[in-house]
């Protein structure tokens, strides 16, 4: 097995992985736009109500819920940024997780391919990162080449 460099290639199918990290962002966004829309209406619809009671504009209630509203949307605006960003490192980690192994794999068979000149009895076993997933697959390859290679 080739040894682990401290440098990961994280884009090995940007296509996927950009569409992939856009889906799981887009979706989050979504989300937020949600919360923010029922914190806003929350905030209008007790202005209203204060509104009807007949309270003045200029009544200190209206600056309370003008304050609070405020900093509800710093803590919006900063809760958005953090749950944007691990959205995007999230999909990414994960998406290179799906792509890594099938980039490898695609690479083990070009590399091995009879069309290269290879042969498959001179190579090593095949093998995926810890971290990767599918590693059944790996192991149905070997399986496979091991009973090519007993014929």
């Amino acid at each position: 097995m080739e040894t682990q460099s401290f440098r990961k290639k994280y884009l090995t199918n940007p296509s996927f992985q950009f569409k992939f990290v856009g889906i799981i962002v887009g979706f989050s966004a979504a989300n937020l736009l949600i919360v923010y829309a029922a914190q806003r209406y929350f905030f209008l619809h007790y202005v209203h109500s204060a509104k009807k009671t007949g309270l003045p504009i200029n009544h200190i209630f209206f600056q309370l819920l003008k304050n609070q509203q405020h900093f509800m949307d710093r803590v919006f605006l900063a809760t958005s940024i953090c749950v944007l960003v691990f959205g995007f490192l999230f999909g990414l980690l994960y998406s290179h997780r799906i792509t890594g192994p099938l980039s490898r794999l695609k690479n083990f068979l070009d590399n091995n391919s009879m069309g290269n000149g290879s042969d498959l009895n001179s190579t090593q076993e095949f093998e995926f990162r810890k971290s990767d997933y599918f590693k059944e697959i790996a192991l149905s390859l070997n399986e496979f080449i091991n009973r090519k290679t007993k014929k």
